[in-house]
């Protein structure tokens, strides 16, 4: 049987007479076996044995799902069970559903496979999701239904115009006083169009719609403010035309023209002494469109402010389904799904919005209607945030807090807290990207039952990555999902390595149910690699992954996916722990910086701290207990960490008054707010922040620092981090299970690196290999007041599980000591080798290449190989000596490009996934005369990327040529240990 791709050993060497794992053979790597019951989780905590037993082999709830693309309902029964098996042999646990159109010839396809794509939430849909239901259920995994197709939501004839969404647009005019104004103004239009997106324009819709998305503009306000205009022009930011200065206008000088205006736009006013900025406000109906979506109608994007609207929605893409679907709810179909949310608006608006301002804040905003808008691109995480176009002394910050508050309060209650509903009315679970969304993304994330991020968004920072995590913490949420391996400018250059380093990094950010991006539905009509949604002439980019049987490196992801589940067993089963919480603004836009800074987040990090984003909104609802901070969701923090900031609202800072006087730790690192956030009795407000920060000052336990370094200091002398780093830190997650605490580090770097550390755990550190199932013990080194010190060697890219478990009865597998040095090393292949690969070749057709090779070459190198995307076999002999001297024999591929299987003498060796490509030999050779065979298979890109007429537009690569290094690149050699 082929072993792991990870020798455990080699993978995490360890130092400090640790003693022999002798029970990693093949039964312990064995998989569960296609078609294996799941074990059923237990509501209470499982012992530490139960964890160790399905540690081995968890059950199929764990393993990584995918995100499913259907080309609209052109989709036949069989071939959905086929590929539901597909996945279930490939250790996948499940599916999300999308059916959209992207990516695919609307134009010139037949007009009866154009009618099945767009034969979306009809019932042979339903009856189609129903199949798949049925058949993950029978096989113990499960389906989740995107709620809708494509994204935003939207479309159908469920969407009109009465349901559409809208926003704030206005026309401004500069004026000069005294003077009498007679002007015709231009008002706002629902067929400007946004320049930038083109949304906006009433083409393509059905009869009679056009005037009714013109009845739904309304105009708002005609406001008149004295002060200057703003200038326009470029900076640093980006290439976007833009605010360089905004326009300065003075406060109380409002004047409310409404009732002054004509029908025909006409304006009568007296302009009073001074330079007056003139602006028309007007609702209008965006008319965006939903990408990529199926189905009948003009595909209107919903109006997310709008129940009602939801709730027509609901009824077309949910309520329709039941009849076909109801009896898998919460029985093979588990979640409903929402996408990030990808809404933009001039100002995001509803119908009644100043009058739920006003109940909501408690004053008039037409008034401050002008200083509203951010020249911003709508990101909800970044450091950079663009000015106000007009801005008022003192007060701006605090009216927009109180705009952008009334947005997020608006669409949380009228579109997520609805989804959620729905879920939970129908037995099933919500899960929601909160990302994109112009609202309190923590709380969205929260109050979903899955809160989800992904790795193309904000380019999959780490600090962005770990808000759904945060908030999963917080609010009391134990399963976090990512979509994942989104790569841009990436496409066909996925490769198992490049996943395994982003899955780890998602694991150390705490997600736990990773969703592969994607699997293509096998479409026939499309020739090899067949389908793909985001890459091709019909795809707008080039990006995601490929990821189904059309793949040649799919055979060798099962493998994977068993390291993955692994992880995902321990992570979800546990609870995180986190030392501090990091006080993050609550909203998603704010003039100049949004904190918390990365700069700070990361030097937390560094200093062995774990930490969780925290809102507003949860701080409220938080007590003490036991002198930590508790969460209404079960988190617990240490401390309580505020980046700098100018402003909270009184509540808050009279909340955080008395976390201090109850003595939790608090730490401000650079300015303190002293300032309210909103604006309504604003004096009264601010004094109550400042009365509430004078009183936190003088504290004990409270900590103000100018620096980060500073911060840090005095963080690690009256705090406890997670980890004792003495050398150099690396990126982990804590997870407790009971009383068994589990550490997963990794190592993100090419080179090995020395882990010496302390841990705050009881019982003896082992490692837990998430390649094998196995455990080992490791030794500890010094104890002190409930502190381990370990000592591990991680080799490049690896990464480590270590667990420590006081109710271990007897000790695992013993692991064998470190690698010894290398004596000497031994050229392999100086004979040459011959070659023999099958696979896709630029023309489209499958290609047998044999070849024999004086010297190994890299394929992107060799014209008959540069376009070849397959698996090649290559096969040598070498000789051993008789004499060996008892050292160890590993075999070194050198450099490959991108998967090794490995056979000495016949006998599958192991299957190498990513770097080192180095495997034990020892007991596998003879002396004398012994055969290699090394079958590598590499990714998709070079076959397409020189294919003709151009399948797509390749992406960078690390070569010149513009195309992947590929095949067994050596040098070979065997290493002989001392």
């Amino acid at each position: 049987m082929k072993q792991n791709r990870r020798s455990f050993l080699r993978n995490t060497a360890l130092a400090g007479g640790a003693v022999t794992l002798r029970s990693l053979s093949a039964r312990a790597q064995a998989s569960v076996a296609p078609g294996a019951s799941a074990v059923t989780a237990q509501p209470e905590i499982p012992a530490s044995a139960s964890i160790r037993r399905q540690f081995q082999s968890p059950p199929k709830k764990y393993r990584p799902i995918v995100r499913w693309w259907w080309p609209g309902n052109d989709v036949e029964d069989a071939e959905l069970r086929r590929e539901i098996d597909v996945l279930d042999k490939g250790g996948l646990g499940g599916a999300e559903i999308q059916a959209f159109i992207k990516g695919l010839d609307m134009k010139n396809l037949p007009a009866a496979q154009i009618e099945r794509m767009n034969s979306f939430a009809t019932p042979s849909f339903f009856r189609h999701v129903a199949v798949a239901a049925e058949e993950a259920r029978n096989r113990g995994m499960f389906i989740d239904y995107t709620f809708g197709s494509g994204w935003p939501f939207g479309g159908g004839d469920a969407i009109t115009p009465e349901f559409a969404s809208v926003e704030l647009r206005f026309t401004h005019l500069s004026v000069a006083g005294p003077a009498k104004l007679h002007e015709q103004l231009q008002i706002p239009s629902v067929t400007d169009g946004d320049p930038l997106t083109g949304v906006g324009k009433l083409d393509g819709l059905p009869d009679g719609w056009a005037d009714r998305m013109k009845k739904r503009s309304r105009l708002v306000a005609v406001v008149a403010v004295r002060g200057q205009d703003a200038q326009w022009g470029y900076h640093q930011s980006g290439p976007r035309h833009s605010v360089v200065t905004p326009g300065v206008l003075e406060n109380g000088t409002s004047v409310n023209l409404t009732s002054r205006l004509q029908p025909d736009g006409t304006l009568d006013w007296d302009v009073p002494p001074g330079t007056w900025q003139l602006f028309v406000f007007c609702s209008l109906p965006r008319a965006q469109r939903v990408n990529a979506g199926a189905g009948p109608g003009p595909q209107l994007v919903m109006d997310h402010f709008s129940a009602e609207a939801f709730r027509a929605y609901a009824k077309r893409v949910g309520d329709n389904a039941i009849p076909y679907l109801g009896q898998y709810f919460g029985d093979g179909l588990r979640a409903i799904f929402c996408d990030s949310l990808e809404v933009g608006a001039y100002l995001f608006w509803s119908d009644d919005f100043l009058a739920e301002f006003e109940r909501r804040r408690g004053y008039d905003l037409v008034p401050y209607l002008p200083i509203l808008r951010l020249e911003t691109d709508g990101e909800p995480f970044g450091e950079f945030v663009d000015l106000p176009v007009y801005d008022m002394a003192e007060i701006g910050d605090q009216v927009r807090h109180d705009y952008q508050q009334t947005v997020s309060d608006l669409i949380t209650e009228r579109f997520y807290s609805q989804f959620n509903q729905w879920a939970h009315d129908h037995k099933l679970l919500s899960r929601t990207q909160a990302h994109g969304a112009p609202a309190d993304v923590l709380r969205i994330y929260g109050e979903a039952d899955i809160p989800e991020t992904e790795d193309l968004y904000d380019r999959g920072g780490y600090d962005f990555l770990k808000m759904a995590a945060s908030s999963a913490n917080v609010y009391g949420r134990a399963i976090v999902g990512s979509e994942s391996f989104v790569w841009p400018t990436s496409a066909y250059q996925t490769t198992p390595e490049k996943m395994k380093l982003a899955a780890d990094e998602l694991f150390t950010a705490g997600v736990n149910a990773i969703v592969y991006h994607g699997f293509p539905y096998i479409v026939p009509q499309v020739p090899p690699p067949g389908w793909h949604p985001f890459i091709g002439i019909y795809g707008d980019g080039n990006y995601s992954s490929q990821l189904n049987e059309l793949n040649p490196l799919w055979p060798y992801l099962a493998q994977l996916n068993r390291y993955m589940t692994r992880v995902q067993f321990i992570s979800q089963t546990g609870s995180s722990v986190a030392a501090l919480a990091l006080y993050r603004n609550d909203l998603a836009h704010g003039a100049g910086d949004n904190p918390p800074s990365p700069k700070l987040n990361q030097a937390i990090m560094d200093a062995g701290y774990n930490y969780d984003h925290i809102n507003a909104d949860s701080l409220l609802h938080c007590d003490l207990r036991e002198r930590m901070l508790a969460t209404p969701g079960g988190a617990r923090y240490r401390a309580l960490v505020f980046p700098p900031l100018d402003s909270i609202s009184a509540p808050l800072a009279e909340k955080l008054q008395g976390f201090a006087a109850a003595g939790l730790p608090i730490f401000f690192s650079g300015q303190t707010p002293l300032e309210a956030d909103g604006y309504l009795h604003r004096d009264l407000e601010t004094n109550r922040v400042n009365t509430a920060m004078h009183a936190i000052h003088n504290a004990h336990g409270t900590y103000f620092s100018t620096n980060i370094a500073d911060l840090i200091t005095m963080l690690q002398k009256a705090v406890d981090p997670n980890i004792r780093f003495h050398s150099k830190a690396l990126s982990f997650i804590q997870k407790r299970i009971g009383r068994l605490n589990a550490f997963f580090l990794r190592n993100d770097t090419d080179v090995a690196q020395h882990l010496d550390a302390e841990f705050e755990a009881e019982g003896e550190p082992e490692l837990w290999d998430p390649w094998t199932g196995g455990t080992a013990s490791i030794a500890a080194g010094r104890r002190n007041a409930g502190w381990v010190g370990i000592h591990l060697d991680l080799q490049p890219l690896a990464s480590a599980l270590i667990v420590f478990d006081p109710e271990r009865e007897a000790p695992p597998a013993t692991a064998a000591p470190a690698p010894r040095t290398v004596q000497r090393t031994q050229p392999i292949g100086a004979a040459g080798w011959k070659l023999t690969a099958t696979g896709l070749v630029p023309s489209g057709k499958t290609a047998v290449i044999r070849r024999d090779l004086p010297l190994l070459v890299d394929w992107s190198l060799d014209a008959e190989l540069r376009g070849f995307s397959g698996r090649a076999v290559y096969t040598t002999s070498f000789a051993v000596p008789a004499a060996n001297n008892h050292g160890r024999l590993i075999l070194d591929l050198g450099t490959v490009r991108d998967v090794a299987e490995i056979t000495v003498n016949g006998k599958q060796m192991a299957t190498l996934l990513l770097r080192p490509y180095e495997v034990d030999i020892t007991d596998s050779v003879q002396p004398g005369e012994n055969q290699l065979e090394v079958a590598v298979t590499n990714t998709l890109f070079n076959s397409m990327a020189l294919r003709e007429p151009p399948a797509f537009r390749p992406g960078f690569t690390e070569n010149l040529s513009g195309l992947m290094s590929a095949g067994l690149i050596g040098p070979v050699q065997i290493k002989i240990m001392n």
